[in-house]
């Protein structure tokens, strides 16, 4: 076994073997990624080198045998339609790209004697798109393939259909709505992705009819919302009105992110006194509720937060009057209570009390320096899992708005992430010890604690020299229980490997 073998790619060739691209390098991972154990490994084993050895294996079985045929570059057209049926993957695309890159149109009735006859499903998508590339697909193609057997095709010979699904109430429309039900979620999701092409008013009821019986898988549901273009408080309103609302949570959630995303005040308004209505689900109204969440703008500034220079604060939705039932709901320490609050804290209306906010003290010269210097780091280090808005991703990044860890008056806990990682139920965040030095840990923990609306104190670089060797000799990521038994952050117990 070789350690630096790294597959990177694999494809079947023309002569029906494998071919595997390797990158052929001991270390893939950036070095900030290194744990001390990966550190240690890769030393002991040399992985740095050799460099500069990537190759590709051509993989054999002892029953392949070489496949001789001619070239297909000299292939006449009546070949190219041949090759679609070849058993050989590689051939039938290559054979379907020349026929499209000559633009044989002859060879249409060609194709279409070849898609009457054959049973294997993937001749027949080659045929159909050959058809489509050459500009000689016909209806009669597209219905042929939305009753075939094969989900592949029938998938295929809907988003086929688009063209003339733009063309609003005809034959082939109702072809491809009846399959709405289809017993294959290949189908049903091309459906969802296609209806944006139905005139505006001809989207609704399909797309209701899709978000009320299969709200529950995610890809459909955004695939069908993203056609809806305006229309999604709408379809919410009669999505809502089914007796099958409660079926569809994702559904109700992405729709109310969607309005919520649209900055209608209006719209919103309406939405919010639906998650509020006394008639509403506790798991629609918590549904709509995530969504507004969601959907509304972070409350905060944009770059310089309220800390750095050219602070410019995000924009709430001003709703035109106090949303009675939100307020109502605030008041309520259940979940849909604290929902409740978060939604009631990204919108503004006439006479809403101003938060307490704690005031945040003016950087110097020398911390403004250090957050736009930080900002920089962010950007170029941490954005990718944290996001532009400090979010975060689902099931990779927890967010770091009003996170403890970064809005406390000690900045300890955050120092001992960075340095040495952390690990708990949302991804693991790499140690950054010995990638970043002191001033640069500063900087972007000066960034954090003073964007999106944080006002905690700016982080000097002695401050994380202390920290760093107070905990030098720990080796392994820190948990959440460890961190909260630190009291103050860093400067209380030493962070040692065995504690």
């Amino acid at each position: 076994w070789d350690e630096r073998f790294r597959p990177v790619n694999l494809l079947g060739g023309p002569d029906g073997t494998l071919y595997v691209v390797d990158m052929y390098r001991g270390v893939v991972q950036e070095a900030i990624y290194w744990t001390d154990y990966l550190r240690d490994y890769i030393k002991a084993a040399d992985l740095e080198q050799p460099i500069k050895r990537g190759r590709i294996w051509r993989i054999v079985h002892d029953t392949t045998r070489p496949v001789r045929t001619a070239p297909l570059s000299k292939g006449t057209p009546a070949d190219l339609v041949q090759a679609l049926s070849h058993p050989n993957g590689w051939r039938r695309d290559t054979a379907q790209r020349m026929l499209v890159e000559r633009g044989a149109t002859d060879v249409a009735p060609s194709l279409r004697a070849l898609l009457a006859k054959t049973k294997d499903w993937r001749t027949t998508l080659h045929v159909l798109w050959t058809l489509d590339g050459l500009q000689a697909l016909e209806v009669a193609d597209v219905r042929r393939a939305l009753t075939d057997a094969s989900p592949d095709v029938r998938a295929a010979g809907v988003r086929l259909s688009e063209r003339w699904l733009r063309e609003g109430d005809q034959p082939l429309t109702a072809a491809v709505l009846a399959l709405m039900p289809d017993a294959s979620w290949t189908v049903r999701r091309q459906i969802g992705a296609s209806l944006g092409e139905l005139p505006a008013a001809a989207r609704l009821d399909p797309a209701v009819t899709l978000l009320t019986r299969f709200g529950t898988d995610a890809v459909l549901v955004d695939a069908t919302i993203s056609g809806l273009r305006g229309a999604e408080g709408e379809v919410l309103d009669r999505v809502l009105q089914t007796p099958r609302a409660s079926d569809g949570i994702d559904a109700v959630a992405m729709l109310a992110a969607a309005v919520a995303k649209s900055a209608d005040p209006s719209a919103v308004q309406r939405v919010l006194a639906k998650a509020a209505a006394s008639g509403t689900p506790p798991a629609v109204a918590g549904a709509i509720l995530q969504g507004l969440d969601t959907g509304l703008p972070s409350v905060g500034g944009g770059r310089g937060g309220r800390g750095g220079r050219g602070a410019a604060p995000v924009r709430l939705v001003a709703l035109p009057a106090e949303p009675v039932e939100l307020t109502r709901l605030s008041a309520s320490e259940d979940a849909a209570g604290a929902l409740a609050r978060k939604v009631a804290a990204k919108v503004e209306w006439p006479g809403k009390p101003a938060p307490a906010v704690a005031a945040a003290v003016p950087l110097t010269p020398e911390q403004q320096r250090r957050y736009d210097a930080g900002s920089e780091t962010y950007r170029s280090l941490c954005v990718g899992c944290h996001q532009p808005d400090g979010r975060g991703k689902e099931k990779m990044a927890p967010s770091l708005v009003d996170s403890r860890y970064v809005t406390t008056p000690d900045a300890g806990a955050a120092m001992r992430v960075l340095l040495a990682g952390k690990e708990g139920s949302i991804g693991l965040m790499p140690p950054l010890g010995s990638a970043l030095n002191d001033e640069q840990i500063a900087s972007v923990l000066t960034y954090i604690r003073r964007e999106w609306g944080h006002t905690a104190p700016p982080v000097a670089p002695d401050d994380v020299q202390e920290v760093r060797g107070l905990t030098k000799t720990r080796t392994r990521p820190w948990t959440d229980p460890e961190l909260q038994a630190t009291g103050r952050g860093g400067r209380a117990g030493g962070g040692r490997g065995n504690q």
